[in-house]
């Protein structure tokens, strides 16, 4: 919403219509991506690393060894 105001008021006519969706679009993207940052800087201070047990790792994958 606010993206598609800003974007309404920056010109007038038909351009303003295509400024609004422009911004609209740029808002929404930018927000689902500081929300998905946000959302796993969260989960990763809360769950800690899982614990991997060297020997369970060479038995389940020794060509790499």
């Amino acid at each position: 919403m606010v993206g598609a105001v800003f974007g309404f008021h920056v010109s007038s006519g038909l351009m303003a219509l295509i400024t609004a969706i422009i911004g609209a679009a740029i808002v929404s993207n930018l927000s689902l991506l500081v929300l998905d940052i946000r959302t796993e800087r969260i989960a990763s201070r809360v769950a800690p690393a899982p614990a991997v047990d060297l020997l369970e790792m060479e038995r389940l994958e020794p060509v790499l060894h």
